[in-house]
């Protein structure tokens, strides 16, 4: 931890912690175990779920315009035992805010740090990493082109997510894309695009069909995200980052308030200071939240 805080400040981050409480944002509405508490005057607040929209809050209230910050904070997950106090979880954040959305050099500079604290840990050193990463509006783009409309986009995010993170198995989408009375076809396709992952120097031929496809929505919007996607790899390259950069359309996001860039670093898992190969472990996640401020 305390190699982290070193670098963190060396490279011009603060230490900044958000206040605990925040009252009840619709941000949160279908978030499970979110932690809900009431104060003495009958207001609704809750204990953070994440240090992502306190922060967001927070950069709102005070107008900040450009902020680099880490913390390593709790956060709580709802007991499933009644009465019980509330699971702790520690979850660690580094931000950027600048003035200008148009740069796309802090994107690249976040998965610069996270390469760089974990060379600070010579066990670490022993796995494989890989950046994965994807576009809000190549989703989107994906979605359209599979002939699922917007109304459902909800829905078969959760679907999606769960089948990445591995929450649900390959028989299970049958019967869920069936509620959403999605037709084989549509389910075929979207899942060929969800499924695939490629270097980053081959995602281009991969995604000529969304790129070319004019029925599929904003064709710019589409080209714009795919120039978005080349200008941070080449960011990454100056950078002097050397893992492997892929490109995975089924990196959904979590929650909707991510637009824009989204990645992961990935790693392979550690049992007993051995690399388990074939087991990779989300080491670091995230993307833009323009909107949430």
């Amino acid at each position: 931890m305390r190699l982290i805080f070193m670098f963190s400040t060396a490279i011009g981050a603060i230490l900044l912690k958000t206040p605990l409480l925040l009252l009840k944002d619709p941000t949160y509405d279908d978030t499970e175990h979110l932690v809900n508490l009431m104060d003495k005057r009958g207001s609704l607040v809750t204990l953070p779920y994440d240090l992502r929209v306190p922060f967001a809050k927070y950069v709102y209230n005070h107008d900040i315009t450009y902020l680099k910050r880490y913390t390593i904070s709790r956060v709580y997950r709802e007991n499933r035992l009644s009465g019980a106090h509330p699971r702790e979880l520690f979850e660690c954040a580094f931000d950027i805010i600048t003035p200008s959305s148009g740069s796309f050099l802090p994107d690249a500079e976040v998965m610069y740090i996270v390469s760089e604290v974990l060379a600070q840990f010579p066990e670490m050193q022993q796995q494989d990493y890989k950046i994965i990463l994807t576009h809000t509006n190549l989703l989107s783009a994906l979605l359209k082109h599979s002939g699922i409309v917007a109304d459902i986009k909800k829905e078969v995010y959760s679907i999606l997510h769960s089948l990445i993170a591995g929450t649900i198995k390959d028989s299970q989408l049958e019967a869920k894309f069936n509620e959403l009375k999605l037709s084989p076809g549509a389910v075929k396709q979207l899942l060929n695009f969800v499924k695939s992952e490629v270097p980053i120097e081959e995602a281009k031929v991969v995604l000529e069909p969304l790129l070319n496809n004019r029925s599929a929505g904003d064709g710019s919007s589409t080209v714009q995200a795919w120039q978005e996607i080349e200008t941070v790899v080449s960011h990454l390259k100056l950078l002097g980052i050397k893992e492997p950069v892929c490109l995975h359309l089924g990196l959904v996001p979590r929650f909707e308030y991510f637009k824009g860039i989204i990645f992961q670093y990935i790693g392979t898992r550690m049992t007993k200071g051995k690399a388990r190969k074939g087991k990779p472990v989300v080491l670091a996640a995230g993307g833009r939240y323009d909107e949430l401020v």
